[in-house]
């Protein structure tokens, strides 16, 4: 099984964030009726999804709401009891952080909140994000796999194609926000409010609407996104058509010279897949964490995508000393001090030296499973 979460910015009035159209009569005036504060105001929706669609039916993936706020104070403690209050169901949480941006301890945070406590039954399972700081820290990676996850991080350059929240959830979610928040807009305008406005409440009202009354139709179609993006095909072949969009021009393109002479993906994950089946029968796959990451390869660095995530301020994927500082959960999760019962064994597993592949993840699936 597979999971894929992904923030996501919105703003108190998203309709006017957005530069939506505006409804009137030819030739007349059109009044601009806004609370520019809340056009700027910006809040984060941190959106997962899973790939199976009897996980989904079992319980919905995800949700979770960030304001800007001091990390436990008075807004947050507010927002906890409209949480409560409102009978919202546990998948959907809400936070605060100073910029409303994640740092590693929300990450975590959210990770320990959303991911129950495994069994020693449970099947181990695959947790893809995107190229962000936060997504990427030892910290975190440990909490995944206390959890028995595995995390995987996508290549900058590919998450349109590639990840399952960006190809079949955050658009969707988005219009769909978009059209209740104007009508609760148009409501207060009827009901003689001079200048409409959502709040805190309206907008995980909105959210909560969306994700958990709007019918499984939102949470079936990003597990479709895994096999768009070929992360959740059968490896033998059989649903090879099946990927679409961007992921399948990347699936059939020539693979470029530097990676190996294939004509396109489908025969170099071959080729990768009778490597790791002669290891497996070699006994030279041991189950361990160290294995995993031996077969995961580095994205190579793009210098020119790096450069415009540096200037995005703080949206960017950069660590801020203030922003990203040490926390205790962080350090709960320490190498040495977070290993449990699903820990590394002490296997010695040789590393991947050969050229970065910004394929190789497509073959893991497989490795989970054996």
């Amino acid at each position: 099984m597979l999971w894929n979460f992904d923030e996501t910015p919105y703003y108190q009035n998203e309709a006017g964030a957005q530069d939506k159209p505006t409804l009137a009569l030819q030739g007349a005036l059109v009044p601009i009726v806004e609370n520019k504060g809340k056009a700027h105001s910006r809040w984060t929706a941190n959106l997962s999804c899973c790939s199976s669609p009897e996980r989904i039916r079992e319980r919905w993936p995800w949700a979770e709401a960030m304001y800007k706020a001091v990390d436990d104070g008075p807004k947050y403690k507010e927002l906890q009891e409209i949480l409560r209050t409102s009978g919202y169901p546990p998948c959907l949480s809400v936070t605060t952080s100073p910029k409303a941006t994640y740092r590693e301890c929300d990450i975590i945070a959210m990770l320990q909140r959303h991911h129950p406590d495994p069994t020693p039954e449970q099947r181990w399972e695959i947790e893809i994000s995107d190229d962000f700081s936060a997504h990427k820290t030892q910290a975190v990676e440990d909490a995944q796999w206390s959890k028995k996850k595995f995390g995987m991080t996508l290549g900058g350059g590919v998450t349109g194609g590639q990840q399952p929240c960006d190809g079949a959830l955050n658009q969707h979610v988005r219009r769909k926000y978009g059209m209740l928040e104007s009508n609760k807009l148009l409501n207060q305008m009827v009901n003689g409010v001079s200048l409409p406005t959502t709040t805190e409440a309206d907008s995980l009202e909105i959210l909560h609407s969306i994700w958990n009354t709007g019918g499984e139709q939102v949470h079936m179609q990003p597990a479709r996104g895994f096999k768009d993006a070929g992360l959740s095909v059968d490896l033998d072949g059989a649903e090879y058509c099946e990927i679409a969009k961007e992921a399948a021009d990347m699936w059939w393109e020539p693979v470029p010279s530097s990676l190996g002479n294939f004509s396109n993906m489908r025969q170099k994950l071959n080729a990768e897949l009778e490597e790791i089946e002669k290891l497996w029968e070699n006994k030279e796959l041991p189950w361990s964490r160290d294995t995993l990451e031996s077969l995961v390869e580095a994205y190579p660095h793009h210098a020119d995508s790096d450069a415009v995530l540096a200037a995005q301020e703080d949206l960017a994927g950069h660590y801020d000393p203030h922003e990203y500082e040490t926390t205790e959960q962080a350090d709960a999760f320490e190498i040495g001090d977070q290993h449990s019962s699903y820990s590394d064994s002490d296997s010695d597993v040789a590393s991947c030296d050969s050229d970065a592949v910004s394929y190789t993840h497509l073959t893991l699936p497989t490795i989970c499973s054996v």
